[in-house]
């Protein structure tokens, strides 16, 4: 995987379960060439 997670932790990601360190948040947005504020929610 090009963020060096496992399925798992994606999984967990995609149900809201699982909340991402900045490093894997920023390496996600990189990975998927999308700015952060589009992948995750902030209340």
């Amino acid at each position: 995987m090009q963020v060096g997670v496992r399925r798992e932790t994606i999984m967990r990601l995609e149900k809201a379960q699982y909340n991402p360190s900045l490093k894997l948040a920023v390496d996600l947005s990189r990975a998927v060439e999308a700015p952060i504020e589009e992948l995750f929610l902030f209340p």
